[in-house]
């Protein structure tokens, strides 16, 4: 990634200045009038912030620590749908205001503002699995001194690809695959450091399907079921966006957005649907997946997977009943979803043949 970085430094206003999306990083001095600056400001001291937002979800990292945020959207890492009617009056007129001199068509998936002050710091973390899932970072601290620390770091692996220091009205856009992190301020520091993040998809990235399905999700009250890091829509969705990643067809990603939508012998939720929901399932992800959903619902996976990676026989065992005959195409599609699934769970150890067949898929 390194060699293919290029950095812009661009003079915004009052001129437009459309965003290049095909750069990893771009960089915008004087980017928000203001006026609008000085309302965005203005919700802060009316709202107060909140304490705990984490850059890292503990349950993956073990870090227990967090900072201040205030949520403007409500939405998760994984939403993929647009939710700029939930901006209030300041926020909404940033955005509008973005995209009519930025990125016109572009959609806004999350918005918040994060805090930092002594004692609280970042982690090297990433904004998103999707290509073309963007992070505009505008700074809305005040002047700046670099002996307060609190640069935002860009990473490469372990190293180093950029660095900016939290200068007033700054904005930096970046691919939301890029790791980088908040560093904390010093001691010396007596101020805030301040940023609004506008978490946006660009059009060339927009998928009418995975739309479909999340909202399908939300229909069957998959949002409030509990898994894994936060909700089964969360995970259902990372499952398809790690396959997407992966290269697998779009019947096999339908199929891992819908995996656990019968329940499994691992995983249950109140809410699951019955075979004969297969109709409305099918309405939106396909026959082949939701197939796939239903092989995966009866058999003793990921164990009876991991037996047959390299040795299938055409039959599994299930789970109450005789054995299913299953097609070599349709067993290489369960192991690519469990790969994911596991993937998604940090649950991949236990099973080496997965996981090797995982990261396989992901260097072909």
């Amino acid at each position: 990634m390194a060699a293919d970085l290029i950095m812009v430094k661009a003079q915004t206003a009052p001129a437009t200045v459309n965003f290049n999306y095909n750069m990893n990083i771009q960089t915008f001095n004087e980017f928000l009038p203001l006026e609008i600056l000085n309302a965005v400001d203005q919700e802060i001291i009316d709202r107060g912030w909140h304490y705990g937002w984490r850059s890292r979800a503990k349950v993956t990292t073990g870090i227990p620590f967090g900072h201040w945020n205030i949520d403007f959207t409500k939405s998760s890492s994984e939403n993929g749908l647009d939710v700029s009617d939930s901006l209030p009056d300041s926020l909404s007129r940033a955005w509008q205001y973005i995209q009519e001199n930025y990125c016109a068509g572009a959609r806004l998936l999350r918005c918040y503002i994060n805090g930092h002050t002594y004692g609280i710091e970042g982690y090297p973390h990433t904004d998103a699995i999707r290509i073309g899932n963007k992070t505009l970072l505008i700074y809305l601290n005040g002047d700046w001194n670099r002996d307060w620390g609190g640069e935002t770091v860009f990473y490469d692996d372990n190293e180093v690809l950029h660095a900016e220091l939290p200068k007033r009205n700054k904005a930096v856009l970046f691919e939301g695959s890029i790791a980088h992190v908040a560093k904390g301020v010093t001691r010396a520091c007596p101020h805030l450091r301040a940023t609004l993040m506008f978490k946006i998809a660009v059009p060339e990235s927009f998928d009418s399907t995975r739309d479909q399905i999340q909202e399908f999700l939300s229909t069957v009250r998959a949002d409030d079921a509990t898994h894994s890091s936060n909700n089964l829509t969360g995970h259902l969705l990372r499952t398809y966006d790690y396959l997407k990643q992966a290269g697998q067809s779009q019947d096999v990603c339908n199929a891992g957005a819908v995996h656990s939508i019968f329940g499994t012998n691992i995983f249950d939720w109140k809410e699951r649907l019955s075979y004969d929901d297969r109709p409305r399932i099918a309405a939106v992800v396909g026959e082949p997946a939701v197939r796939l959903a239903e092989i995966f619902s009866k058999i003793p996976r990921p164990g009876i997977l991991e037996t047959y990676v390299d040795g299938f026989n055409g039959k599994l065992i299930s789970l109450n009943g005789p054995e299913i005959t299953v097609s070599r195409e349709d067993f290489d599609a369960l192991c690519a979803i469990e790969a994911a699934n596991l993937y998604d769970q940090k649950g991949l150890g236990p099973y080496p043949k997965l996981e090797i067949l995982w990261q396989k898929l992901n260097t072909q």
